[in-house]
């Protein structure tokens, strides 16, 4: 029987979720933990894996040391806050609070020792031998002797002691015993005022035998009767009472007496403890069920202890400190509980209890009374009927008024889920949950809220500033000492659980230590986890820093980045792909304009966010070591998706960012040694055996090199124009031709004569690929030879009539066949604005050549180009519609 509830299946979780809301109070318990954690690991490498029990045996025993060390931290760290705690509650509370991580770690080793031992085969014949060294059973053989051969032989009978070990240790923890003895245990001399109120009665009248009738009418301040004997039994027996003040030392004697008890204190020290107040005769009630290791029996004794435990007007703590001793009556120790601890160490305590009591009754039956010797009640020795059992008690407390609150604190349910041996089961309930809130989903409004509305209480646990911690690590050792393998399904909710934890470290700011944890991962998960710690790292030194620590833990790094950069991809290419609008031109009857030009800051600039992340995300692959192909096929295909979603901003920062002469000079030297310049065609290497690879290099950066030229031709002419209309705008206009203007053209020249010489962008290294590049073609390209156009009829009124001639050159590299430059004119539909544009730059060149010689502002002469002469254009005079108008063209 299970403890969770019934569970959703996992969900496909996508991205992780910045967890400030538990991050903000991560320590560096964090760092010590990783720290522990990665030289168990490297300790483990040397084990080795496999199914022999030998192998299984050593990881048991370092998982068994590894949540020994843990428990040791969480000690160290108690101490330290505890040192500096003095009066400040807070701090107390923590130290409290590492107090309580350390029982839970110590709960965890149990569950290991009792339910993970590789050797439980082989077990029985450990027990044969040891129960051959305790030799035979005989009539002088103590209770004690037979308590040590139960616990020996029934396993039930072991984890119970254990258990109930554990609940004594961790109360003993809380300093409630010593602030007790503080507060009410200081009463020296018996029943000082009870004693003091006789003393005075026997010297005012005769005093009778004790008990004889009828007793002195002894009265308190209230009215009520008093004992007239100071014998432990007189106000029972009697009937009577005790003064007020000999009342309340004696609950507070009774109440340590049970806080003792509870905390597994031994006879000698409750002993001393009494007589140091003059109340042995307490001690001695005590002292056959806990210091007579030589008493053949105690049955009979514990079956009084019950029954004076369900005595009239006794005192609660009395009551269960005789339940307790007598192990028949659970709910007189629940009625003084004050916790779910305190019900559970009844509970195991009288389930140990009557479970012995069945043993004897069994396996030994002399030792049993014959008033005692009937059908045996109370907790059965049956493993499944005891699982039931603490799994309906633990429900109960998680629903009772009194203990529901503590019981849904992050540590109880933990401890709650290893009581119960359902440490799988606590680990699928928590990964459900973490889906069910929607941890991983990235949005963390109202987080708190939805912890406390989960329908799994479980998701307390990520409330906690170390819940979530201690949660992971047990996953972690879960991974080690597991036999069976886990399904796909399982796998992937226990990976919520690291992976949570993982975003946990990322808003806390310790990224270095995610890969640890991410490697643990499958790979799918891991490649998502990280991906989203690497979208915060922006410093080239944290890149490399943060790829020296995922490469020797042999993740997959090209699948990280590949992950990385097609999430943030898929973010800026939004709803269903359409050809992107794209436009740097405007209508204009500007005078050297051919009736469209040029916009003023005709490009946009500015990044979003997410574009910024992108950009910045490209950088992983300049750091990794060598990986060409990997390197310009991301940056190609980010390039590409950015032009295509319209997004030339992003296409031109990146550009800016990783220009490919720097990219290829360094990558070249980590792939084939040397440095080359693969943008110069001098630059091939002289050693014919690099030749080949040296091709294929050139051939893999051939696209975003055009790409890169492109983008430069569109941002080069734009700079042609805003300097261009600084020169025009001018008040007065500059008699010469500003340089930087004359510089701009050139270099607009040079650009553009090197993209219209070669066949562009025309060859692809897939299906994806040539797509896009069809479409940036006939949205990019065209819209750089048109603006080309402009800019060269503009300068012809403003730089050098020249430029007209060059204007000629256009339809000329536009009809050569292998250029593929007609498709994309006609397919985009501007083959019509393409050859207007030539017309009027023609009919520009047809009127300025038959001009005066006098040559323009800053004009030059035409050159010795082919085409000077006009008449070649002069084929006629024709009349066409342009815009609408007759024109003589």
């Amino acid at each position: 029987m299970a403890l969770q509830l019934s569970t959703p299946p996992p969900e496909d979780v996508s991205e992780s979720v910045e967890l400030r809301l538990v991050a903000e109070r991560v320590g560096k318990e964090v760092e010590v933990f990783a720290e522990t954690i990665d030289k168990f690991y490297d300790d483990l490498a040397g084990i080795g894996s496999g199914d022999d029990v030998e192998y299984r045996a050593e990881r048991h025993e370092a998982a068994h040391e590894l949540v020994v060390r843990f428990k040791e931290l969480a000690e160290e760290a108690a101490a330290e806050v505890g040192g500096q705690a003095t009066e400040d509650p807070m701090l107390l509370q923590e130290a409290r609070h590492f107090d309580q991580e350390a029982e839970t770690w110590e709960l965890f080793r149990l569950v290991i020792e009792l339910h993970h031992d590789p050797h439980a085969a082989g077990l029985a014949e450990q027990k044969q031998e040891r129960l051959a060294k305790m030799g035979s059973v005989h009539r002088y053989t103590s209770e004690l002797q037979l308590f040590d051969r139960f616990l020996l032989e029934d396993d039930l009978a072991m984890q119970r002691w254990k258990i109930k070990s554990w609940l004594e240790h961790s109360a003993a923890q809380d300093g409630v015993v010593e602030n007790l003895q503080r507060r009410g245990g200081n009463a020296r001399s018996g029943w000082m005022h009870t004693r003091e109120k006789i003393k005075g009665e026997k010297r005012l009248r005769t005093w009778p035998s004790p008990d004889s009738s009828p007793l002195p009418q002894l009265r308190s301040k209230d009215g009520e009767l008093i004992a007239t004997s100071l014998d432990p039994d007189a106000a029972l027996r009697q009937d009577r009472s005790l003064m007020s003040e000999d009342a309340a030392n004696e609950r507070a004697m009774w109440r340590v007496i049970w806080a003792m008890l509870r905390r597994g204190a031994e006879w000698p020290d409750i002993c001393e403890w009494c007589e140091g107040r003059q109340e042995g005769w307490r001690a001695m009630i005590l002292e056959r069920g806990l210091a007579q290791p030589d008493t053949r029996s105690n049955v009979a004794w514990r079956k009084m202890c019950t029954v004076a435990s369900r005595q009239r007007d006794i005192d609660d703590h009395e009551a269960a400190v005789y339940a307790l001793l007598g192990g028949g009556n659970v709910q007189a120790v629940n009625a003084i509980s004050h916790g779910v601890d305190d019900q559970l160490f009844a509970h195991f305590s009288a389930a140990l209890s009557q479970q012995f009591d069945h043993y004897l009754q069994g396996h030994h039956p002399d030792r049993v009374p014959q008033a005692y010797r009937k059908a045996a009640v109370g907790s059965a020795a049956n493993a499944d009927q005891a699982q039931n059992e603490i799994n309906d008690l633990i429900y109960s407390l998680r629903k009772k008024q009194d203990t529901k609150d503590e019981a849904a604190l992050p540590l109880k349910i933990v401890q709650s889920y290893l009581l119960a041996n359902e440490t799988e089961s606590f680990v699928h309930t928590l990964g459900s949950a973490i889906v069910e809130i929607g941890l991983l989903t990235g949005n963390t409004v109202d987080l708190a809220e939805r912890i406390k509305l989960s329908q799994f209480p479980e998701a307390g646990v990520l409330a906690s500033p170390n819940g979530l911690r201690i949660a992971a690590h047990v996953c972690l050792v879960l991974q080690v000492i597991r036999e069976d393998v886990l399904d796909p399904d399982e796998a992937d909710v226990e990976d919520n659980i690291i992976e949570a934890y993982i975003q946990t470290l990322r808003a806390s700011g310790k990224r270095d230590l995610t890969p640890l944890y991410a490697s643990r991962l499958q790979i799918a998960r891991y490649t998502k986890a990280q991906a989203k710690v690497l979208e915060d790292v922006r410093k080239a030194s944290e890149m490399k820093e943060l790829l020296n620590l995922m490469i020797p833990r042999d993740m997959d790094v090209l699948a990280i980045l590949e992950y990385q950069l097609s999430s943030l991809l898929q973010k800026l290419e939004g709803g269903p792909k359409e050809a992107p609008k794209f436009s740097m031109l405007e209508q204009s009857d500007h005078e050297t304009l051919p009736g469209r030009g040029i916009k003023v800051n005709a490009l946009p600039m500015e990044l979003s966010l997410d574009e910024e992340r992108l950009v910045q995300s490209l950088g992983w692959y300049i750091q990794i070591t060598g990986y060409w192909k990997e390197t310009f096929s991301a940056l190609t295909r980010a390039v590409r998706t950015a032009l295509v979603h319209g997004r030339f901003a992003l296409a031109h920062a990146i550009i800016a960012q990783y220009p490919s002469g720097a990219i290829t000079e360094r990558k070249s030297n980590e792939v084939l040694g040397q440095t080359f310049d693969f943008l110069s065609e001098d630059e091939a290497p002289t050693d014919l055996a690099l030749r080949p690879r040296y091709n294929v290099m050139l051939r893999q950066v051939k696209v975003y090199m055009q790409l890169e030229q492109l983008i430069a031709a569109l941002a080069t002419m734009s700079d042609y124009r805003n300097a261009e209309a600084k020169y025009l705008d001018a008040k007065p206009r500059p008699i010469s031709v500003p340089r930087p203007l004359t510089q701009a053209k050139d270099l607009v020249n040079d650009i553009m004569g090197t993209l219209l010489q070669a066949p562009f962008l025309v060859e692809s290294a897939n299906e994806a690929e040539a797509v896009d590049l069809s479409v940036i073609r006939q949205v990019y390209l065209t819209e750089a030879i048109i603006a080309y156009i402009i800019i060269l009829h503009s300068a012809a009124h403003v730089i050098s009539r020249g430029s007209l001639l060059r204007a000629m050159d256009v339809p000329i590299a536009v009809a050569k066949e292998e250029q593929g430059l007609t498709g994309a004119f006609v397919n985009s539909g501007r083959m019509g604005e393409l050859v207007e544009l030539l017309a009027r730059c023609a009919k520009a060149l047809v009127v300025l050549q038959g001009s005066s010689k006098k040559k323009l502002v800053g004009g030059r002469d035409l050159g010795n180009r082919i085409g000077k002469d006009v008449g070649i254009w002069a084929v006629g005079t024709q009349r066409q519609t342009i815009e609408g108008r007759e024109e003589v063209v």
